[in-house]
């Protein structure tokens, strides 16, 4: 059973197999003009679809993932990919665009902040990799509830914390709302790649390192 719960004509579900190739089309139309950085970047759909199906399958065989279904039409609609910090990053990362340079630089550092207090071990830390909804079902509080289920998921396989980049303010609220809380952030017009500002001409401020602590929830 893959269905966690329904809720408003949307089902919140595990990410399976069967639904893998039409998450990844969602993730890519989403992110490639929606998140900040990346579209900053000039990453095409193409680029992030390749970079997506990597790192989803890798989030695909730890069980971690959830993505939202519309019950009327099938559809999905929305993704919360997590994956198991814990374990390494899939070989073919190393194949991705050089464009996700200084995005993966950036967060990068803000996972480096964390593990410098952490031991890092499979099943003990999940990573909230992507989060995203398509448009016209943004007001629906689909991210709020894959968000929520993905933590519960995690706190049943027996997971410690959480942690997520939030790359906008919008994300960080999202977050916050869902128990997480800021350790660590970096501003965009203070980062350098390569002695280069590239994040510099961003809207967003920062880019914020947000944790949770199952272990501090009863």
């Amino acid at each position: 059973m893959t269905v966690l719960v329904e809720k408003d004509g949307l089902a919140f579900e595990r990410l399976t197999e069967r639904s893998f190739d039409e998450c990844i089309e969602l993730m890519a139309s989403v992110f490639s003009v929606g998140e900040p950085m990346t579209a900053l970047m000039g990453v095409t759909e193409d680029e992030f679809r390749f970079f997506a199906t990597i790192f989803t399958r890798k989030a695909l065989n730890e069980g971690l993932p959830i993505v939202a279904r519309d019950t009327q039409t099938g559809a999905l609609v929305g993704f919360s990919i997590s994956e198991d910090l814990g374990n390494p990053e899939p070989e073919e990362a190393a194949h991705i665009s050089a464009k996700f340079g200084p995005i993966v630089g950036l967060l990068d550092q803000l996972v480096a902040h964390f593990c410098q207090s952490h031991v890092l071990a499979p099943g003990k830390y999940v990573h909230v990799f992507m989060v995203g909804v398509k448009p016209g079902f943004k007001k629906r509080s689909v991210a709020f509830e894959m968000m929520a289920e993905n933590m519960e998921l995690a706190k049943k396989l027996g997971y410690e914390a959480a942690i997520g980049e939030t790359t906008s303010e919008a994300s960080a609220r999202l977050t916050e709302k869902v128990g997480f809380r800021e350790v660590y952030k970096i501003n965009y017009s203070e980062f350098e790649f390569e002695d280069r500002k590239v994040f510099a001409g961003l809207n967003e401020a920062c880019c914020r390192l947000m944790v949770r602590y199952f272990s501090e929830e009863s």
